[in-house]
């Protein structure tokens, strides 16, 4: 049986680590076994000698110390592995190519067992590429301007395009994205800088308001996307045309131009950050090219060590019209000084509890983490104030028991912190943890792995933490670790091309209610949400 891991980012690989239980060993002996396999072409099935191999155990994510070096007939061999399933990855034209890589972006993991003396055949794909020229409206070629690769990812409760690959023009407008995996792409460019006037057009004269380059996206507006195959290359040509800027203008009190900021950040993924024009009083001036929401945002620092002392931001709406007067005043930041009482045995080991804040107001979830500090405490760094989700992670026997904040209970709910606050967040972590164990039923002729996911925290409509779990090739699902609580579940299978719903506001009424208390075991049935429900 193949065990298919997701690729994540840091605090996905937490989760997994965190909540899937470790696959069961067929003996607990010392007895060793071999790792036989045979690297080939994926497209062609020739064998391709002289290319290392790596393997790490699966969940522990542990590498085998010595790689393996595949012979003239693509052959290799791991000696004196215990039983169990592990990753395999190699390098070919300077990318990582991973076994089992599949076209969602999952991997697959090879095992080990005392029954099983069959060559793994590690079929390595050639990963396509996306290259082309950005030209203006002249049909110039645009140096130095920015290409982006979008995927549809499900983050946060909400499927959303996030940048996967980021590259500049050369002098002749050339671009390349190498090393991607097969699925739907988006690709955009975009240029911050005044766009260029042609040679035939100037007059000095005349004096004319700057133009901008306006962001242009193939196959169309986000969020459209294209499919890329492995083994086939895609040429995209990308035409940049120019646009008169919005002007965005205001200014920052308490502005200190050494050690402050301004950025105007939009809701939308795929829209860069506009360059700012800032004068040492704290004026400021940006010239959106795409209408929308934004998020102003600006900060000062300290001089020594760059903490942030003053922090601000605020929401603006972008039409056709230039804003103009905006007033942004810096606050003092806020502190959370954070205490954790654990179980005398077995004693809290680093690692076991992570737990940070994610802001609620920010569809790009600005997290601050907290950090374990020298004396054994934890710390945050200085936060705006503003309203948090609290999210946390623990590693078995543990879970986090209650939290509280300022005397109020925040286990499942969000936190504020106001301007120059110093709050107490109190965490109590116990071995008395809840368990959900469950079963996806699957239709007839599944393909895929179902990804369970639990809301933590919030509502539908206002989701805060999210826990993921991918289940087993039968549908099985495990979490562990769980704080008491009342859990909405959903299960669905995903792809890039639809990752999961729009977002579960859509899917609310398709949840299964699960209530757990202190140190409870509980089974739940779970059914696949509908196919394309709330899907974009």
């Amino acid at each position: 049986i193949h065990v298919k891991v997701p690729r994540m980012r840091r605090d996905c690989v937490l989760l997994l680590l965190a909540c899937l239980a470790p696959i069961a060993m067929l003996a607990q002996s010392a007895e060793r076994f071999n790792l036989r396999g045979r690297l080939v072409d994926a497209a062609t099935g020739e064998a391709l000698p002289g290319l290392q191999i790596f393997i790490r155990s699966y969940p522990s994510w542990q590498f085998v110390p010595e790689p393996a070096t595949s012979g003239p007939d693509g052959k290799f061999v791991f000696y004196g592995l215990e039983a169990g399933h592990y990753m395999a990855d190699t390098w070919l034209n300077g990318e990582i190519v991973h076994y089992g890589e599949q076209p969602d972006g999952s991997i697959l993991a090879a095992p080990v067992l005392p029954t099983d003396n069959d060559e793994v055949m590690f079929r390595v794909p050639l990963h396509p590429y996306i290259e082309g020229i950005v030209r203006d409206e002249f049909g110039d070629p645009v140096p130095h301007a920015t290409v982006t690769g979008f995927r549809k990812t499900w983050i946060d409760s909400q499927t959303v395009l996030s940048r996967q690959r980021q590259v500049g023009t050369d002098d002749r407008g050339y671009y390349r994205i190498p090393g991607i995996s097969s699925g739907a792409w988006l690709v955009c460019a975009e240029f911050s800088d005044a766009a260029p006037k042609a040679a035939s057009t100037v007059d000095f004269s005349v004096p004319v308001d700057s133009r901008f380059y306006k962001r242009s996206c193939y196959p169309g507006d986000p969020p459209e996307s294209f499919k890329v195959d492995w083994g086939h290359n895609a040429q995209v040509d990308l035409k940049l045309g120019s646009t008169p800027g919005i002007k965005v203008q205001g200014r920052v009190t308490d502005f200190d131009w050494d050690h402050s900021s301004v950025t105007l950040i939009a809701e939308d993924e795929t829209i860069g950050t506009p360059r700012a024009s800032v004068r040492p009083d704290g004026t400021f001036e940006f010239n959106v090219t795409e209408p929308g929401l934004y998020t102003l945002k600006a900060d000062r620092s300290t001089p020594v060590g760059g903490s942030r002392i003053l922090s601000s931001q605020q929401a603006i709406l972008v039409d056709k019209a230039a804003i103009t007067g905006l007033q942004l005043a810096l606050q003092p930041v806020g502190t959370v000084p954070m205490f954790v009482q654990g179980p005398a045995t077995p004693a809290l080991q680093p690692g076991s509890l992570t737990l940070w804040l994610r802001a609620v107001s920010s569809r790009r979830g600005e997290s601050y983490w907290a950090e374990r500090v020298s004396d054994g405490s934890f710390s945050f760094p200085p936060i705006p104030s503003g309203e948090y989700w609290v999210m946390t992670r623990s590693t078995e026997p543990f879970c986090v028991d209650s939290i509280s904040f300022g005397g109020r209970s925040v286990l499942h709910d969000k936190l504020t912190v106001v301007p120059g606050g110093s709050q107490r967040l109190d965490v109590v972590v116990s071995t008395q943890c809840a368990r959900i164990e469950g079963k996806v039923i699957l239709p007839e002729h599944a393909a895929g792995f179902p990804v369970v996911n639990l809301l933590m925290s919030g509502t539908p409509a206002s989701p805060g933490d999210i826990l993921r779990v991918t289940s087993y090739d039968d549908g099985s699902f495990n979490v562990v670790g769980l704080p008491p609580g009342r859990y909405l579940l959903w299960a669905w299978s995903q792809d890039w091309n639809v990752p999961g719903p729009r977002t579960l506001a859509d899917v609310a009424s398709q949840a299964s209610v699960v209530e757990v208390n202190k140190g409870q075991h509980v089974q739940s049935q779970l059914r696949l949400l509908s196919a394309g429900v709330g899907a974009r």
